[in-house]
């Protein structure tokens, strides 16, 4: 097998060429761990999407802003590119406690599903995703 890679000592392709996958899976789980990636925390990836550009990042960017959560990261606003038509902006919530940032993410959607001006802007929440 041949490898084309940007970086030859990647971790990943050094433990795979040792035939290391013991090694390698340790060093992904701490490094999971440290960060707090599932198995060692939870992902909640929230997309907003929008026929015209602008409406759906202001929408990602209220929620943010909406978000009460204390033991948690927000990542994004991020835009992503046009899909079908629409306009699209992602943020993933990382926590701990997954029943807590469910709950968080869906009070501060609502909330701003509430707010007026938002017609057009789809949200799509995906809990734990691939």
């Amino acid at each position: 097998m041949i490898v084309q890679a940007l970086d030859p000592e990647a971790r990943a392709l050094r433990h795979a060429a040792a035939h290391d996958s013991e090694g390698f899976l340790a060093g992904e789980l701490e490094r999971r761990r440290l960060l707090r990636y599932p198995p060692f925390g939870h992902l909640i990836r929230l997309v907003c999407a929008c026929e015209e550009q602008g409406p759906e990042a202001d929408a990602a960017e209220a929620v943010r802003a909406a978000i009460d959560l204390d033991d948690a990261a927000v990542l994004g606003p991020a835009p992503l590119f046009r899909l079908k038509g629409r306009e699209r902006s992602q943020l993933v919530v990382k926590g701990v406690d997954r029943a807590a940032s469910v709950a968080a993410v869906r009070a501060a959607v609502e909330g701003v599903v509430a707010e007026h001006g938002r017609r057009g802007v789809s949200f799509s929440v995906d809990v734990d995703p691939q």
